[in-house]
């Protein structure tokens, strides 16, 4: 988790500028971050090249607390539903693979995986317009929440999209690296699935 929280300040505090989010200790860590969130992360040569978390929909998330006025079409409080945030890659893997066929669609892939397992039927989220777009081409059905709103100078869109198996159909045909999770398919990757709860053990 050290290392996903200094993953997490690289991505969105020094990288993407979100000032706000800063700390002395250079770690990345919200109010969202509880014993309920399930971090995944894409590790390769012991440093992380992708991240992302889910967060219940039943408790305060991004959503609600940040952006409440993206959902102008309601929020969506569910236990099936959980909040997709904080995705990104590292500087140093984007050049692995091509289009989809690298850390980002292996992370893709595990976030549909981890949401199977745990009985995740629907996953809201909020980022560029453009994601609407790339969430089709990877087989979900994206339903926007509200119009597009500009923050911190770029356009944001919320969203929900469900997840079921055909996600993976359309996964396998554009040939997004296999986890390793789900299937024996070798992988070059190796993927660390951890619920904050078995760190707080």
């Amino acid at each position: 988790m050290e290392l996903a929280f200094r993953f997490r300040n690289e991505a969105f505090v020094e990288e993407a500028g979100w000032e706000n989010l800063r700390r002395p200790d250079r770690r990345e860590i919200d109010q969202f971050d509880t014993d309920d969130t399930i971090h995944i992360l894409a590790m390769k040569d012991e440093q992380v090249q992708a991240y992302s978390r889910l967060n219940p929909t039943i408790k305060p998330h991004v959503l609600s607390e940040v952006y409440p006025g993206l959902a102008s079409r309601g929020l969506i409080r569910d236990p099936r539903a959980w909040e997709w945030s904080r995705m990104g890659t590292a500087k140093r893997a984007r050049g692995a693979g091509r289009g989809w066929n690298g850390p980002i669609g292996l992370l893709l892939r595990s976030v549909a995986y981890v949401a199977l397992k745990f009985d995740i039927q629907t996953l809201v989220w909020q980022a560029h317009p453009g994601w609407i777009t790339r969430a089709s081409e990877l087989g979900f059905d994206p339903f926007p929440m509200g119009l597009p709103k500009v923050i911190a100078g770029e356009p944001v869109i919320a969203a929900h999209m469900a997840v079921n198996l055909g996600v993976f159909v359309r996964m396998d045909a554009l040939n997004l690296p296999r986890t390793g999770l789900a299937d024996p398919a070798p992988c070059e990757w190796s993927d660390l699935i951890t619920p904050m709860q078995q760190i707080h053990a």
